[in-house]
């Protein structure tokens, strides 16, 4: 049995450009609600999207953009976690003090959702959560990638899609329904803060890469057909994988130190 996406309200961050664009239009052309937030919200005037204001390299922007919606006391049933950078050439720390993919690809988004969830915002939604196939080369140890002698872009964004998959694991032994999604390689500006020879080989593959609107249309379309296992690692295809195993004790000091990194945030 099918979902209809008819006046569902959704939140995406990264909404303004790339994947989430695309994957705003297409829940609008299906008659659904979209609002999208990132920082360059000008770039979507005139879509049908209802544009927000947020800064995911810092924390407060994120607090401030829940309290807004809080006040228009928006609901919401399907959050899209999207928002990503592909981590920064050299280590480069956010205002927060946090490794900026870290924060951008990750942190930001568990505190959006968790502040979403506390405050009666996203009450029996659905959360889906960016990943990607390289996420079995992170390392759920952030120390080892957390200083400039040791920072490796590669390392580094592997970790945080590694965190985003934990995540959905995490809220779905909580009870919230969603997955992780595996778009693949495809035509993006993920590259934009990588350096000039990059953006140029990048530039050159991009049109032999599916296009942000093909990835958006097979999301959609495994929604509609709402068959997913929740919490787990869902590909472009719609075919289902168990989370690479991690070990327990890890992870449970893992979330533990996210819990104290976002403990003063939690609360406004």
């Amino acid at each position: 049995m099918k979902r209809s996406l008819t006046g569902k309200h959704v939140i995406i961050t990264g909404g303004t450009s790339g994947l989430g664009r695309s994957l705003g239009m297409q829940f609008i052309e299906k008659g659904s609600k979209v609002v999208a937030f990132e920082k360059n919200t000008y770039k979507i005037a005139g879509t049908g999207l209802e544009a927000i204001f947020c800064d995911l390299a810092k924390l407060n922007s994120v607090v401030d953009l829940v309290e807004q919606l809080r006040q228009k006391n928006a609901k919401f049933d399907i959050l899209i976690n999207n928002a990503g950078i592909l981590s920064p050439p050299t280590y480069t720390e956010t205002a927060d003090g946090f490794e900026m993919s870290y924060q951008v690809n990750f942190l930001s988004h568990v505190l959006l959702t968790r502040l979403l969830l506390k405050n009666g915002l996203l009450k029996n939604g659905m959360v889906i959560n960016m990943s990607s196939p390289i996420y079995t080369r992170g390392k759920i140890s952030q120390e080892e990638n957390s200083q400039n002698n040791t920072y490796s872009i590669l390392q580094a964004y592997a970790d945080s899609k590694l965190f985003m998959a934990l995540f959905s694991e995490k809220i779905d032994s909580e009870g919230v329904r969603g997955f992780s999604f595996n778009p693949g390689t495809f035509s993006s500006g993920i590259y934009r803060s990588q350096k000039a020879w990059f953006k140029g080989l990048y530039k050159i593959a991009a049109p032999f890469m599916p296009s942000s609107e093909r990835v958006a249309s097979r999301l959609i379309k495994i929604l509609a057909k709402d068959q997913f296992s929740n919490g787990r690692f869902i590909s472009k295809n719609g075919s289902e994988k168990r989370m690479i195993k991690v070990n327990a004790r890890e992870q449970q000091s893992f979330w533990e130190k996210i819990e104290m990194q976002l403990d003063s945030y939690l609360y406004f």
